[in-house]
């Protein structure tokens, strides 16, 4: 279980604009040993769109295969600012709760390693402010691993229009 899949709904796929070595590192990463306090996503959005409020999450699960047995938690995450950019973040209050569920998962994975399988993931709705985007709009999406650790670019800034590839722009609903 090292990997961390991040999945960003509303269609913000952008295939050929995501950084390679980010991805390589975020496969280093194991979702039940990390320090939630230092994942923060950074979305640079442009003019006419934003994100639907409280519908920023992560979910961190785990199956025991053998046992039928899941377990899964769903985290709201906390809005804040940095520069231009918008930041997501485990609210201080879900930090425990968090390390609570990947302690059960870790000793899940202690006491059957191959039938033990887990997941991370990170979700955000996009929504339309007034007109929504100019034509050549730009988004960019960055994040840090580790508390204080370097600012790890995700989605080079790319055009909104290629970035919601699975939805029109004009889909997203009003903000």
């Amino acid at each position: 279980m090292r990997s961390l899949v991040i999945l960003f709904a509303a269609g913000l796929t952008a295939c050929t604009s995501v950084v390679p070595s980010t991805i390589s590192q975020l496969r280093q990463l194991s979702p039940i040993e990390a320090d939630p306090a230092g994942f923060v996503v950074f979305m640079d959005l442009p003019d006419g769109i934003g994100i639907i409020e409280d519908s920023a999450i992560l979910q961190l699960g785990g199956v025991r295969d053998e046992q039928d047995e899941s377990v899964e938690g769903t985290f709201v995450l906390e809005r804040g600012q940095a520069g231009e950019a918008e930041t997501f973040r485990i609210a201080e209050g879900d930090l425990e709760r968090f390390r609570d569920l990947q302690s059960q998962i870790r000793t899940w994975k202690a006491e059957d390693e191959d039938g033990t399988t887990g997941s991370l993931s990170i979700g955000v709705g996009g929504c339309l402010i007034d007109e929504g985007p100019a034509p050549r709009a730009r988004l960019a999406v960055s994040m840090t691993l580790e508390e204080d650790g370097p600012v790890l670019p995700l989605i080079r800034p790319t055009p909104v229009r290629r970035a919601l590839d699975v939805l029109e722009v004009e889909d997203l609903p009003p903000c």
